[in-house]
């Protein structure tokens, strides 16, 4: 390999051309860095509210906001199956959010066993490091424990590529509204890759990597009115991509859906805790992830 790296240290110069420095296997690249159009529109929610004095007008913002919840998640589409809670038991055939679960490609459920799962491989960077570190982790009857440190992300890979028509299902526990988690599908640094974060502070984005560096933004919005992250209690992400289609589910509303430039072909799936722009560590338990064909 030659010793030139680009500045970010993510690629080489092989003598012909740039490339990924762990093309071809290894942890999946890293999920794109957060939108700040994403944290202004949060803002502008949060700021007047927080600026307004009198218990009075306190009391009316808070019914407003109450009311703007209700009139906002009218607009985005609930998933009444039962397979939308967390913990519940999903199999081929059923039918999950609009579509069927197809044959099973991928099952862990960390609150059976007491470290790395098999057939997963754990990685974490720090914001300064230039390559993932290989590590090991702990799991109990809460999960397996995805603790970050500050100003770092953790990934919980499949060891395998799998297809990428897909559904994905991860249950999972934030105990604080520090930095975020995502999954990512179908990704490899060589071809693309779907990538969805949900933040504690309500923001979302959901991507599509680009083929040997980057990030496409699909859309993105602040979720608090919609399907907020549920801190300290069980979660559950659903992940849908068929062709170029992809849909997401969280804790049963449907919270984002948008449609890749590109066909994503097989690929790893990714679970991960985000820490980057957090200078606190950040736990996270992963309950259990499942991925289904998507039929």
């Amino acid at each position: 390999m030659s010793q030139l790296l680009s500045p970010d240290g993510l690629y080489y110069w092989d003598g012909k051309q740039w490339r990924s420095i762990t093309a071809g296997g290894g942890a999946a690249p890293p999920p794109p860095v957060r939108s700040s159009r994403v944290l202004l529109i949060v803002a502008a929610i949060v700021i007047p509210t927080l600026l307004v004095g009198g218990l009075g007008i306190y009391l009316a913002s808070n019914a407003i906001f109450h009311q703007a919840q209700r009139i906002l998640s009218s607009g985005h589409p609930e998933c009444s199956s039962p397979g939308v809670r967390p913990g519940a038991t999903v199999s081929s055939e059923e039918e999950l959010c609009g579509g069927r679960l197809g044959a099973p490609y991928f099952g862990v459920d960390c609150t059976q066993v007491s470290g790395t799962p098999p057939g997963v491989d754990v990685y974490d960077r720090g914001t300064t490091d230039t390559q993932w570190q290989s590590v090991d982790i702990t799991a109990g009857r809460d999960g397996c424990h995805l603790d970050v440190g500050a100003h770092h992300t953790r990934s919980f890979d499949t060891a395998k590529t799998l297809a990428a028509d897909s559904v994905t299902i991860a249950d999972f526990v934030t105990h604080t509204r520090v930095g975020g988690v995502g999954l990512q599908i179908a990704c490899t640094k060589e071809a693309t890759c779907v990538d969805f974060s949900q933040y504690g502070d309500g923001a979302y984005s959901l991507d599509e990597g680009i083929p040997e560096g980057g990030y496409e933004n699909l859309t993105s919005g602040p979720a608090i009115f919609t399907a907020p992250l549920h801190i300290g209690q069980p979660n559950r992400l659903i992940v849908r991509v068929h062709g170029q289609a992809v849909t997401v589910f969280l804790n049963g509303t449907e919270v984002a859906r948008g449609t890749t430039t590109r066909t994503p072909t097989a690929g790893y799936v990714v679970f991960y805790v985000d820490n980057r722009d957090s200078a606190a560590p950040q736990s996270v338990q992963l309950q259990r992830m499942l991925v289904f064909g998507s039929a």
